[in-house]
C-alpha cells in the first residue's frame, strides 16, 4: 500500500483529497483537504478522532498498532506486566528528541501520560486502572495499576495518548490545549492557524524504528517536504472538493 493510499484509507474521517505539488528546487508538498480543522492541534483536550489528523503526523505514543491490530512498540522498546507488584513497565527506546531538539526522557513520558489520565473519554480508563505514574531512572516509566489489565498498552496507541514534551506541558491541565504541540514524530508543526490551515514540515531530526511499516507501527518516513492541512470550504487548493 502505498504512503498516499494508506493515509486515505486510515485517516478518512468523511471525505478527503489529497493531491502532491511541486514546489520550488524540487521540494513537494503533500495538500490534504479535511472537512474541518479543529479550532486546537492537541489531541488530548477532545475525545473527536477527526481532530487527532493532524497530530497524528507530528505526535507519537509509547505504542501503535500494526495492520493486524496487533500491539506493537513505538517510542517504548519493550514493556513487563509484574502480576505480583501490579506494576506495568515500560523500557524506553534511547535516542529520541522532541521537535525542540531535547532528548526524551521518562520525566516526559510521566507529565505526558499523567495529563492523558487526567483528560476524558478514554483518559479516564486509564485513570480507573492506575493509582500512579511514576519514572524508575531516566529510561523507565512504571504503571502502578489498580488490578489485574492487560488492556494498557492497547489504550496506549491512541492519539490522544502521544507523548510530548514536559516543558510544552508546564501550567496545561488536560483541558487547556497546549501552545505547541513539541512532540517525536517525522513532521513538527510549522504553521497552524485554526479552522483555516496546518502546516507541517519534515523534522530531520526523527528517529524512526527500523521494522517494516505495519498500520501505525514501525517506520514512518515523512515522503513530503510539507504537508498542508486545508478545511474543504477552503479556496486555496487545486482540487474538485473546494
Amino acid at each position: 500500500m502505498t504512503f498516499i493510499s494508506r493515509l486515505a484509507s486510515g485517516l478518512l474521517v468523511s471525505a478527503l483529497a489529497i493531491t502532491l505539488h511541486g514546489g520550488s528546487a524540487g521540494a513537494v508538498d503533500l495538500r490534504i483537504v479535511v472537512p474541518q480543522l479543529p479550532s486546537a492541534l492537541d489531541p488530548t483536550i477532545t475525545t473527536l478522532g477527526r481532530n487527532w489528523l493532524v497530530a497524528s503526523n507530528v505526535c507519537e505514543g509509547l505504542t501503535g498498532l500494526d495492520d493486524s491490530w496487533q500491539v506493537q512498540p513505538m517510542l517504548t522498546d519493550s514493556w513487563n506486566y509484574d502480576e505480583k507488584t501490579l506494576t506495568l513497565a515500560f523500557k524506553l527506546r534511547s535516542g529520541i528528541t522532541f521537535h525542540c531538539g531535547g532528548a526524551m526522557t521518562s520525566d516526559d513520558v510521566v507529565a505526558s501520560l499523567k495529563r492523558y489520565r487526567d483528560s476524558a473519554g478514554t483518559g479516564a480508563v486509564l485513570k480507573s486502572l492506575t493509582s500512579d505514574i511514576l519514572a524508575d531512572g531516566p529510561d523507565t516509566v512504571v504503571l502502578r495499576l489498580t488490578s489485574p489489565t492487560g488492556i494498557i498498552p492497547g489504550l496506549l496507541t491512541l492519539t490522544s495518548a502521544m507523548i510530548t514534551s514536559k516543558t510544552s506541558l508546564a501550567g496545561k491541565s488536560a483541558t487547556q490545549a497546549v501552545d505547541t504541540l513539541d512532540c517525536t514524530g517525522p513532521y513538527k508543526v510549522s504553521e497552524f492557524q485554526a479552522d483555516r490551515q496546518a502546516v507541517l514540515v519534515r523534522f530531520p531530526g526523527y528517529h524512526s524504528r527500523t521494522e517494516s511499516t505495519s498500520g501505525s507501527a514501525g517506520a514512518k518516513k515523512a515522503p513530503a517536504d510539507r504537508m498542508i492541512f486545508l478545511p474543504k470550504r477552503s479556496r486555496r487548493c487545486d482540487v474538485t472538493m473546494c
